[in-house]
């Protein structure tokens, strides 16, 4: 096995900024704004399968804004389901009564896209209506599409445009360069020469803890998850991958907050050899021992 450099990213993340919390004025801010209905009095959102929203909906105060899928966007609806939990409160991401929910996810967006979970980042999360509309009566969850960046060692959820429903729009290949002496990744087009290439996004089994740094053996988790992840998309089995090739990965625990359990999953010819092309359905011909 040849594994290095991985680890957890700690940072921590205010809610609005993970959220999308959006711009609002006050209305007492305003004389313009009196009678005008309270923000309570709108309509609760219910997302539709193919809508596009600028931000994730694991906001808890904010009504997330829907979107033309077109435009920028963060979260596709890939799918909708309705949770029973009686008169239990909202429940917190990663929290056991969600797990249901987040199998059938896993189910949903694959289906949706076309392609495997996580290929080239394209995964997703299980977004819940407001504390508000869950009060409400609103208990709904919706499966989304987001893509995970492949910029390395920070996880964070990609901008795109167009929708993934049926393979319409697909994350590009990503390739990286390998400094010998700091193991840096450094991006490169995938048609020259470089010694990495961005996998996607693994997720662990639910529930699985976030690593606290990269000793913790929580770290296990997603190190399996990644190594099965290239293993798949290589075309070949993970005990080959172990004994051939090397992988590097970092738990992505910043988007944890949001729902979000994954590692972004990179191959890597630590050796100093390079190739040219992907490695995705290669069966590992014509690719170095590395």
């Amino acid at each position: 096995m040849s594994i290095r450099e991985y680890g957890a990213v700690l940072a921590l993340v205010a809610l609005c900024s993970t959220a999308g919390c959006a711009k609002f004025d006050s209305p007492a801010a305003s004389p313009s704004s009196a009678g005008s209905p309270s923000p309570s009095a709108a309509a609760p959102l219910v997302p539709q399968v193919g809508q596009c929203f600028e931000h994730t909906l694991d906001a808890v105060i904010m009504t997330p804004v829907a979107t033309d899928c077109a435009k920028d966007h963060v979260a596709e609806i890939a799918s909708m389901g309705a949770l029973n939990l009686g008169a239990a409160g909202r429940p917190k991401p990663g929290a056991p009564e969600l797990a249901p929910a987040d199998a059938e996810c896993r189910t949903k967006v694959a289906a949706y896209v076309g392609a495997p979970l996580g290929r080239r980042g394209m995964t997703y999360e299980v977004g819940l209506p407001t504390s508000a509309d869950w009060d409400g009566g609103q208990h709904w969850f919706a499966c989304e599409v987001i893509v995970v960046d492949s910029f390395p060692g920070i996880p964070q959820l990609a901008t795109v445009d167009g929708s993934y429903a049926a393979g319409k729009t697909a994350p590009l290949p990503r390739c990286f360069t390998l400094d010998h002496s700091t193991h840096d990744l450094s991006p490169e087009d995938c048609a020259k020469p470089h010694s990495a290439e961005y996998v996607g996004a693994a997720s662990p089994a639910y529930g699985s803890p976030s690593p606290k740094n990269k000793d913790d053996p929580a770290m296990d988790a997603y190190q399996v998850a990644c190594r099965d992840e290239i293993a798949g998309e290589m075309g070949v089995t993970a005990k080959t991958l172990d004994a051939t090739w090397g992988y590097n990965f970092w738990a992505g625990s910043n988007l944890e907050q949001s729902g979000v359990a994954v590692a972004q999953c990179y191959f890597v010819l630590w050796n100093g050899k390079t190739i040219t092309g992907s490695v995705f359905g290669t069966k590992g011909k014509n690719i170095p021992k590395g």
